[in-house]
């Protein structure tokens, strides 16, 4: 394996860690019977949710790092696509990782669902927070601007990314 395609294998390994501990969480939710309080439609969204996590979070991050490469080349900046892949992905992945998923199942095992409905307004939106000052930091080092004109691009990026998986989430 190239150094080139070690960095990126070690961008993807970041966000299959923190998609197999998501997905553990809902296979685990699933298995207790829980239900999404928002409606889906499906019968069991939780193991649905839990198959289709690693490929939805693999393939977010793959086209965000395209998006922001793209937007990027269109202010004539180029980025290193395996320094972004692996940034990126130890980004995303630490990003959903520890503010939300971990908490999440600590409060899950040992307090149930209730409390675990009583959190996710607040670890939801921490993770929102964390990911967007965390790619906002990864484009602002890796394109070299200006922490509004990186923000700008990896919001963005991560829009275009997210639409698959907005649809999956409850």
């Amino acid at each position: 394996m190239t150094w080139v395609h070690h960095r990126t294998f070690r961008g993807l390994l970041w966000t299959q860690l923190a998609a197999g501990s998501w997905s553990l969480l809902c296979w685990d939710l699933s298995r207790a019977g829980q239900q999404p309080s928002a409606p889906s439609p499906f019968n069991d969204h939780y193991l649905i949710q839990a198959a289709l996590l690693p490929l939805l979070l693999g393939l977010q991050w793959i086209v965000c790092c395209h998006w922001i490469q793209r937007l990027c080349r269109k202010k004539s900046i180029e980025i290193s696509t395996p320094a972004l892949r692996h940034a990126l992905g130890l980004g995303m992945g630490l990003s959903i990782l520890i503010p939300f998923v971990l908490p999440d199942w600590i409060v899950w095992k040992t307090r149930g669902f209730d409390a675990l409905g009583q959190l996710i307004p607040i670890t939801g939106p921490l993770c929102l927070v964390v990911l967007m000052a965390t790619g906002t930091r990864i484009v602002e080092t890796q394109a070299h601007l200006s922490r509004y004109e990186a923000a700008s691009v990896f919001c963005r990026s991560l829009f275009v990314a997210s639409l698959p998986i907005v649809l999956l989430i409850r």
